[in-house]
């Protein structure tokens, strides 16, 4: 081991303990500010009162149709998403197994339908 070396690698210790010493710092100042933030709110109470109002969706009568109303648009919407789920993950699932057939010929499936669903076998267990 050279002269040369053994600065470098003096100096190399020495910034690696600079490094430590400002990550430490920074860990004990974090502290210490969260400390007084503390010292500050002990004893004191905040009291925040939020309300929304949403007069304006139901109608003068009665508010009994709008739920069930709510709640068949997002049954629709929800099983409109998932035949465009299952059907792109089927356009998508013929051209994914054909590579990886390319990678693996002897690659057996998981037993999963095109659209990504469990094999009906399964569901009996």
């Amino acid at each position: 081991m050279g002269n040369g070396s053994i600065k470098v690698y003096l100096i190399t210790k020495v910034f690696d303990l600079l490094g430590l010493i400002v990550k430490a710092s920074t860990v004990i100042a974090i502290a210490y500010f969260v400390h007084l933030t503390m010292i500050e709110w002990s004893g004191l109470s905040t009291q925040a009162d939020i309300a929304v109002d949403l007069k304006f969706l139901k109608p003068q009568e009665s508010s009994y149709g709008l739920p069930w109303v709510v709640s068949f648009i997002s049954i629709c919407w929800a099983l409109v998403e998932r035949k465009l789920r299952q059907s792109k993950t089927a356009q998508m699932s013929s051209h994914q197994v054909k590579l990886e057939k390319k990678i693996d010929p002897h690659r057996q499936s998981s037993g999963l339908t095109q659209a990504g669903n469990t094999h009906p076998e399964d569901k009996k267990l």
